[in-house]
């Protein structure tokens, strides 16, 4: 009998991906304000399962910044790997999804820019990009149609960088480093080059005074420079999230005044007064724990993440949260930069990983397991308890564990829609912070929710007076 030739995966997609029916396209929320887009495609296989690839497209500047694929798994499977819930993703038609992420590609191309290595394969799960699919208008670039090059210091930006200076000429783009601690010992010879050549003209967030992106900061701040903050062209899309959070959050106070709590009467409360009673345990902690910090910061510097392509750093993170396991300073530092986008797909790896450690770390996956809606008995049984002491009988807690527990407690009523707790411990958590990446993830849920209870368009949540 002549032995049957299977195809790879790979091949199998660039040959017959495109013969597979689309099943479901889904798109980020609020993509066009963002200038960043998670666009999905997935196409369905005579099995039931499903071919599905995910594209990172960047439309203000880098277009396909990052792409994978999932090869004939389970649509349940797809939707946990790549994270599809109604907060992250709404559905959307091919020829929308198809013109986001090559509209991102061709603004990049116009500048030399490549795509991700992996859109060689990729772009067979989309149809062949030619007349047959109506051209839709899809915003690129900047307000003025410029491209505008928003990283952080760990993207190797430079190739990219360069690629506008030739390509579109100087004052004809913007670039933006979004680290507020960057320092210029961060930098290598090119990147001083690069900061000396276009220091004068101003591009750089660092250079002007930001607004800070946690909730207990900008509560303090006045609406018009929240509001004026919107518009600079320079401020990051996760900032962003937090600051509508905080606008969305004063309008509910306007419009249903009696449903949230006075601060006079927040402080009163049972969690705020266990609070303020355990917070000078933990400051003590901290300042005790400052060289710890210097060393952690260090390492972690030496771990930088680019892209998916780097999740073999991962097991570097890992075995820094280990090293401090005992330590909550350092373990956390670590925890919290990864990145989300490796939190999101590869945690159940990092939960593996951690089982077991310190009350904080078991608090911090017990959030990322919240917001992924994953039945895990360990980590769930931390969810189901009244207080944070009645999660770890018999440990040494303090303020920190407490906010910690508080914003569970919030993730969980955002998913079940309970309106009085998504009220009562998101004022909680607008006294003390979050911390941490999962902070944007859980603004984003907040924000879906408080559209929905004050019934405003998602794409409209600012105040309409002001617009």
């Amino acid at each position: 009998m002549a032995k049957v030739h299977q195809l790879s995966p790979e091949n199998y997609i660039r040959t017959k991906a495109r013969t597979l029916p689309v099943y479901k396209c889904l798109v980020t929320p609020g993509w066009q304000e963002m200038g960043m887009a998670n666009v999905v495609i997935m196409r369905r296989h005579v099995n039931g399962n499903c071919t599905a690839g995910l594209y990172l497209v960047d439309l203000m500047c880098l277009g396909i910044k990052d792409t994978f694929y999932l090869f004939n798994k389970t649509e349940k499977y797809v939707e946990e790997r790549f994270n599809i819930g109604e907060a992250f993703f709404t559905e959307t038609d091919y020829i929308t999804a198809h013109n986001i992420v090559y509209a991102g590609h061709d603004f990049a191309a116009e500048y030399e820019i490549a795509p991700h290595k992996d859109f060689a394969i990729t772009k067979y799960i989309l149809d062949e990009d030619d007349e047959s699919i109506p051209v839709i208008d899809v915003p690129v670039g900047d307000e003025e149609g410029k491209p505008h090059l928003m990283v952080n210091s760990t993207y190797n930006y430079g190739p990219a960088l360069q690629k506008l200076k030739k390509n579109a000429g100087e004052g004809n783009y913007h670039f933006t480093i979004g680290d507020d601690d960057l320092d210029d010992d961060d930098l290598d010879d090119d990147d001083e080059e690069n900061f000396e050549e276009d220091d004068d003209e101003d591009d750089f967030a660092d250079d002007k005074e930001r607004l800070s992106d946690d909730f207990n900061t900008l509560r303090n701040e006045d609406t018009d420079a929240l509001m004026e903050a919107l518009e600079d062209e320079e401020l990051l899309m996760i900032e962003e999230t937090i600051i509508r959070s905080e606008l969305l959050w004063r309008k509910l106070k306007e419009e249903k005044p009696l449903s949230v709590l006075t601060d006079e009467k927040l402080e009163q409360t049972p969690e705020m007064q266990a609070f303020n009673q355990n917070r000078k345990a933990w400051e003590e902690e901290s300042e005790a724990a400052e060289e710890i910090r210097e060393e952690a910061f260090e390492e972690i510097q030496e771990i930088q993440f680019s892209s998916l392509d780097d999740i073999k750093k991962l097991d570097k993170f890992l075995k820094l949260i280990h090293k401090y396991r005992t330590i909550d300073v350092g373990s956390l530092m670590a925890f919290h930069s990864i990145p989300p986008i490796i939190m999101l797909y590869e945690f159940s790896k990092i939960k593996k990983a951690l089982d077991g450690l310190s009350p904080a770390i078991q608090l911090a996956l017990a959030a990322w397991n919240s917001i992924k809606k994953d039945k895990d008995t360990g980590l769930s049984r931390i969810n189901e308890m009244a207080t944070v002491q009645e999660a770890f009988p018999g440990k040494p807690l303090h303020a920190f564990h407490i906010k910690c527990f508080w914003l569970l407690k919030a993730i969980d009523a955002l998913h079940e829609k309970d309106t009085k707790n998504i009220i009562y411990y998101h004022a909680l958590l607008r006294t003390t912070g979050v911390g941490g990446h999962i902070k944007y993830l859980y603004a984003t849920l907040l924000n879906v929710w408080l559209c929905e209870f004050l019934n405003i368009p998602e794409e409209d949540i600012l105040y309409q007076e002001n617009r």
